[in-house]
């Protein structure tokens, strides 16, 4: 879920490459294994590595499960065991935060389950690929996708359990109203399907409304979902994440005593699956409020065991709210010093985020606390004022209170009493507006509801022990009669301790309402007490505002002498400065005429020099497609000499040759169609390798491309052109006899400061296959060309056939691409 944490991005092994390896301690099936698999084998890896991944197993042993069963699917053909391991695999790589890596995987698998129109299967991957996306568009997307799929089939257990993840996208997108009518959708599909687990629903419906100041319903919904919760023994990390969004409510209530036990509740709750993400959320949350109740080296503990235990690992998000706690807690402790040092790299990342995003919000936050606390007013401005844009970007009261509690103390600080004056108002008028008196009512009503519940439930409790202790007695009464005054004895002993007990309901039913009356008491005296300040504090602003009036009516009467002294000597030099610059603006008439008839000539010539230049490139680029044209007119030609001939050795000499001029063909085909002087290696030896294999009737032949892209200039791409044709023709024509299966393996890449070509063969390799020696035409070719580009090249002949060619490249792009081609 994108509310409690972010995306990492880290690097996996690659999609095809993973099938390919095997780890240390296990054992891995060959890839040109030819045996059959039965499904349920894949089906029983696929079940063992998603029970390993819920029960937080050895990450290793999940792979090699999904690696298995991967390759026996390919193997056998079987799309959908290919598509459930790309499934398995994005969700393997979520939970190690490799998010790009596993969206990669989601591809995949959409490709798969949409070819094979599977429902379920498509609103899995759409679902997960809702989370996981870090674009909030593309992730609403997706969700829309698979409500339309779920309200298709009519699905509503399915409508009811995406809905909650969906609702997260919105919020994050601060469309409230829009989450909350999911939620609630959510909520009624949950009942009238007579599921009554929906704690979730109600913890984010919670969560929505808290957002929307809508305090009173927030913690309702908060409670509920707690209550449900707890009935259930729910232990799972959307129970920690319930305790964190009460906690937050009973922290703007102002019961900080509460909110500290239900964020220690949230960090002990599902420990062993623990998201450190959520984590640092709960211990951020933690330290704000131990600070707020002044417990300020327990909050500071608190914030080193974060940076201890996850700050070199932290995303975005999660690592501003820790660094926002330590400039908070030391300012507190006005170690200014440690707190600058946390100030500074929350000012390197709001540097590098745009003004308005969302994230700035806790940036500036902090940071005005801590200016303004430090005396730096001037730099304090410049975020105060953006924390005002924020505010009214995304609609945030509160923040825009602050901002005019900030301004109120910066304009002070400078002596601007006016302007102080009406920013103190405004920041009365929003914090007023914030909670009214009757939600503070309702919320400390609902609190003291909830309390009196959990005391009636331990009473009621009490009250049937005492029962069964009464039948108890009851029962030793029939079976022994000399133990009756005993038993009578006890009897009233226990009818004294359920009047005491009654009693104790009483008492607290009347300290309930004494605590109310108290409160209500002490909230009223304090508003009185409130106001009274607020007056003498007006009138001491306008005191000091009629003393900084009058001190500017003197300063205005003094320097309107002085502007009249000062405007005559203004006078004398502007007509002394009129008279040079006159003299002044005759030469620079003639200085800038000559310039700009030199400009004109530089024109010119640059014009002339433009025309010749794309004159060129035209030549050029008619060049080579001429080129390519006489290449194509002498394959033809070939092509028809090779009808009339009787031999096939001389047809086949054709159709080599014919292949040649191909690959040179297909060079300058490129050069001509796009306007640079080099060629895009990948896409050609892609191209060329497709146009071989069509050549030759090797329908068993598999080639795999392990290419990076290179960019090479002509004169080295047509003889490596012509040695890649050698090698995969000798491939196709002797690897493989009678139809054999087998693959061509064709890698290109950069090993420090040269290119490697490799072109291998799992073939019957260079000693069966007596037609090939070192001494024919290709062979020749080969160590022609190789030359020719300055490289060297080596035959290795165990299990097949690999040549492998080393050159030095100029000019070159290393981009690493692999795929396989059928």
């Amino acid at each position: 879920m994108n509310l409690r944490k972010m995306l990492l991005l880290l690097l996996l092994i690659a999609p095809m490459a993973v099938i390919g390896q095997s780890k240390p301690g296990y054992r891995t099936p060959s890839r040109l294994a030819g045996k059959n698999k039965d499904t349920a084998t894949i089906s029983q890896l696929l079940q063992k590595a998603a029970a390993d991944l819920d029960k937080g197993g050895d990450p290793e042993r999940v792979l090699y499960y999904i690696q298995q069963a991967d390759t026996l699917s390919r193997q056998l053909g079987y799309q959908k065991g290919q598509g459930e391991c790309a499934l398995l695999m994005a969700t393997y790589l979520q939970q190690q935060n490799k998010l790009a890596e596993g969206i990669s995987f989601l591809i995949k698998a959409e490709s798969i389950f949409s070819q094979m129109k599977a429902t379920k299967e498509l609103v899995r991957t759409y679902n997960l690929r809702g989370i996981m996306d870090t674009s909030l568009p593309t992730r609403s997307a997706y969700y829309e996708k698979a409500l339309a799929l779920l309200n298709a089939t009519g699905d509503k257990l399915g409508i009811a359990t995406i809905l909650p993840d969906y609702s997260e996208v919105k919020m994050l997108q601060a469309e409230l109203p829009a989450a909350e009518q999911m939620l609630k959708e959510s909520i009624r599909l949950f009942t009238e399907l007579g599921e009554t687990r929906v704690q979730w629903s109600y913890g984010l419906l919670g969560a929505v409304q808290w957002q929307q100041k809508e305090m009173v319903e927030a913690l309702k919904n908060e409670l509920t979902a707690i209550k449900i919760g707890e009935q259930y023994a729910d232990t799972s990390m959307h129970m920690a994440e319930i305790y964190n969004y009460a906690a937050l409510i009973y922290f703007r209530m102002g019961k900080l005593e509460e909110s500290t036990q239900y964020l220690y509740k949230a960090l002990n709750t599902g420990k062993y699956a623990q998201d450190p993400m959520l984590v640092v959320q709960f211990r951020s949350n933690l330290a704000n409020v131990l600070i707020r109740q002044n417990r300020l080296k327990e909050a500071l503990d608190n914030l080193n065991i974060l940076e201890k235990s996850y700050g070199s690992t932290l995303l975005l998000n999660p690592k501003i709210q820790m660094l926002s706690r330590f400039v908070r807690c030391y300012s507190e402790l006005h170690d200014f010093k440690s707190a600058g040092r946390y100030a500074d790299q929350l000012m390197e990342i709001s540097d590098s985020l745009k003004p308005d995003e969302y994230d700035q919000i806790p940036i500036y936050t902090e940071l005005n606390r801590f200016l303004l606390a430090s005396g730096q007013y001037d730099r304090a401005k410049r975020y105060v004022d953006q924390q005002r844009m924020v505010a009214e970007k995304f609609k945030l009261p509160e923040h825009k209170m602050q901002f005019y509690n900030y301004r109120f103390r910066i304009d002070s600080a400078k002596g601007d009493w006016a302007s102080a004056f009406r920013n103190f108002q405004l920041y009365t008028i929003e914090k007023d507006a914030a909670l009214n008196e009757k939600t503070v009512n309702q919320l400390n009503q609902l609190h003291v509801q909830f309390d009196t519940e959990k005391k009636d439930k331990e009473i009621e409790l009490q009250e049937k022990n005492i029962k069964i202790l009464v039948q108890q007695a009851a029962l030793q009464k029939a079976q022994s009669d000399k133990s009756a005054q005993d038993l009578a004895l006890n009897r009233q002993t226990l009818l004294l301790k359920q009047k005491d007990l009654q009693n104790e309901k009483q008492q607290v039913d009347l300290l309930t309402k004494k605590s109310q009356l108290q409160k209500a008491t002490s909230d009223f005296q304090g508003q009185q007490l409130l106001i009274r300040q607020k007056n003498i504090e007006l009138l001491k602003q306008e005191n000091k505002i009629q003393e900084s009036e009058l001190q500017r009516a003197g300063l205005l009467r003094n320097m309107m002498i002085a502007g009249a002294i000062g405007l005559a000597l203004i006078l004398i030099l502007t007509y002394s400065r009129y008279r040079m610059k006159k003299k002044t603006s005759d030469k620079l008439a003639l200085q800038r005429e000559e310039i700009k008839q030199k400009n004109n000539s530089l024109e010119a010539l640059i014009g002339e020099k433009d025309k010749l230049l794309i004159e060129k490139e035209w030549l050029v680029k008619e060049v080579h497609h001429r080129v390519k044209n006489n290449l194509q007119m002498v394959i033809s030609l070939l092509n028809s000499q090779s009808a009339y001939l009787a031999s096939q050795d001389a047809v086949a000499a054709i159709r080599e040759s014919q292949r040649r001029m191909h690959a040179m063909s297909l060079i300058h085909q490129r050069l001509y169609e796009k306007d640079e002087s080099i060629i895009d290696m990948k896409s050609y030896i892609e191209e060329l390798a497709s146009y071989l294999k069509d050549s030759f009737d090797c329908p068993n032949v598999e080639f795999v491309l392990d290419l990076q892209s290179l960019t090479l200039d002509v004169s080295k791409a047509i003889p490596l052109g012509l040695i890649l044709n050698e090698a995969i023709t000798n491939s196709l024509k002797y690897a493989f006899p009678d139809f054999l299966p087998g693959h061509i393996l064709i890698t290109l890449k950069h090993v420090l400061s040269e290119v490697e070509l490799i072109i291998a063969d799992d073939g019957v390799g260079i000693e069966a296959n007596q037609t090939i020696h070192r001494k024919s035409l290709g062979m020749s070719l080969l160590k022609g060309l190789t030359t020719q580009i300055g490289g060297t090249y080596q035959i290795y002949t165990e299990n097949g056939v690999e040549i492998t060619v080393r050159f030095s490249a100029a000019q070159m792009s290393h981009t690493t691409s692999q795929h396989m081609v059928e």
